[in-house]
């Protein structure tokens, strides 16, 4: 299997896999592996959506992708120059299965973890007990945001329930701004 930039198709940006034997859908299974890695939650796949401004391309996934993520899916990387299947190197990946409305949910906390990143090494570097504390909520708060980011489905009861059940006033901040995402979709 192999992909190619269909804009610019001269390019010779090609990439292959090794296919799993059984492994019938491969375009699926490359796309089942990037979603993995990018509702993973790990420090990587937030880097990787940050440097991509939450718009995860192809060439961004060939990059930051760990291979034993796309070996769990029965693909293995090799180099080729046959193809048998084309992308678009520019098209989204960032939940492309999900709407429009979850994929806008989505972006909504991935900003906010990765300014949370932010906050936590800021406070980290202040080396005392109050820092360390602020640090630790602000982590305990993207944990929180992590998991939400990994569902599938985001309604609007789940984010009242959240709201209703969250004493951290940031959290509920945000939980409002979904809401309101929400709001202007319905």
């Amino acid at each position: 299997m192999a992909l190619q930039d269909h804009n610019e198709p001269a390019a010779s940006f090609v990439v292959t896999f090794y296919i799993k034997d059984g492994l019938y859908e491969p375009e699926k299974a490359l796309r089942d592996a990037v979603n993995e890695f990018l509702s993973s939650g790990t420090e990587e796949a937030l880097k990787a959506l940050k440097e991509a401004n939450c718009y995860y391309n192809w060439g961004d996934a060939l990059g930051s992708v760990p291979d034993e993520i796309w070996e769990k899916h029965g693909l293995t990387r090799r180099t080729s120059i046959s193809m048998s299947s084309f992308v678009d190197y520019n098209e989204s990946l960032f939940d492309s299965s999900s709407d429009d409305l979850l994929v806008a949910i989505k972006k909504i906390v991935s900003y906010y973890i990765i300014n949370g990143e932010k906050d936590i090494s800021y406070w980290q570097r202040g080396e005392n007990l109050v820092a360390d504390e602020i640090a630790d909520e602000i982590a305990e708060r993207n944990e929180k945001l992590r998991k939400l980011l990994g569902m599938e489905v985001i309604d609007s009861d789940l984010i009242k329930q959240l709201i209703e059940s969250e004493t951290d006033d940031e959290l509920i901040d945000i939980y409002e701004q979904i809401q309101e995402e929400m709001e202007d979709w319905a």
